[in-house]
C-alpha cells in the first residue's frame, strides 16, 4: 500500500490535545506551527485533516488562481 504524502507538522495524538490547544490560544498556536513546521503545515484534530498556510502566494496560488 502506498504512503500518503503530508505537509510536515504535529502528528496525532490520543484525546484532543491540539483542539484544546487551539481554543486556549489559536493565534499563538498557529504562530508556533509555522515557527516549527514552516509555512504549510498538515495535522487532524477532532477527527478533521487540518492544512495550515502561511505563505500568501501559496494562497493565492490555491484561492484564486486554482478556483476557476
Amino acid at each position: 500500500m502506498a504512503e500518503t504524502l503530508v505537509p510536515p507538522g504535529p502528528r496525532p495524538l490520543i484525546g484532543f490535545p491540539l483542539l484544546i490547544k487551539f481554543r486556549g490560544a489559536p493565534i499563538s498556536f498557529m504562530a508556533g506551527l509555522r515557527a516549527t513546521y514552516g509555512d504549510v503545515v498538515y495535522f487532524k484534530a477532532a477527527g478533521r485533516r487540518i492544512y495550515l498556510f502561511n505563505d500568501p502566494e501559496s494562497i493565492q496560488q490555491m484561492v484564486v488562481l486554482q478556483n476557476k
